[in-house]
């Protein structure tokens, strides 16, 4: 199985999207639906919902591509989207608007916070799409308020791409990281998934084809 390093990947990715013309949206859907797939594979017959977490990277996009698709399926399906979406790509802009446009329950996370965490037990799974690899420093603030809340649930928690607050190079966590049941990485493996400090926080790696092309 191959396995990149951050600098890799955005290359991937930049040839695919700049080079080949497949547009960054059609990326984005084919990696939320493998997403939503493979959350579904962790649904119990006595409870299905699930709780998707997102920030305003493109890692976020993936996660909102994701509710959408699980809407598609008829799952009951909720966001949780944190940040400031004035800082998001075109991608993710455009499915957060396509959240909004079809009515999937949504909340905007911010200091209220220690109120909307008592709702996480009701759900059955959690989509990680909060932080992707992007991040270097210690996770901070409210990201790792709902990182070590989503740990302490313990609700079953599928990530998107690289649990949130893993190195994806080192595979050495940055203060506060998600504990995944899945892992979907997109494309590829990371590099950092090998390490053994990263095999708590990624659990079971799946690597999901979303149309990139690296030749």
């Amino acid at each position: 199985m191959k396995k990149v390093t951050i600098q890799q990947m955005r290359e991937i990715d930049k040839q695919t999207i700049n080079v080949y013309g497949i547009p960054a949206q059609v990326l984005m859907d084919h990696a939320g639906k493998a997403v939503a797939d493979e959350s579904l594979k962790l649904l119990t017959n006595k409870k299905k919902k699930i709780a998707v977490f997102c920030g305003p990277g493109n890692n976020g996009g993936d996660g909102l591509a994701a509710a959408r698709w699980l809407y598609h399926y008829r799952e009951m399906v909720e966001v949780f989207f944190v940040g400031n979406l004035e800082r998001a790509s075109l991608e993710t802009r455009l499915n957060f608007a396509i959240i909004e446009n079809l009515h999937i329950p949504m909340q905007k996370v911010q200091d209220n916070w220690p109120a909307l965490k008592e709702q996480i037990r009701y759900f059955n799974v959690v989509i990680d799409a909060l932080l992707g690899t992007g991040s270097y420093g210690p996770i901070q603030g409210l990201y790792k308020k709902i990182i070590d809340d989503l740990n302490e649930s313990g609700v079953k928690i599928v990530s998107v791409d690289i649990p949130s607050g893993l190195n994806a190079d080192t595979g050495q966590a940055l203060g506060s990281c998600i504990n995944a049941a899945v892992t979907v990485a997109l494309g590829f493996s990371k590099i950092g998934f090998g390490q053994p400090t990263a095999k708590k926080h990624t659990g079971k790696v799946v690597v999901a084809d979303i149309g990139l092309i690296d030749k």
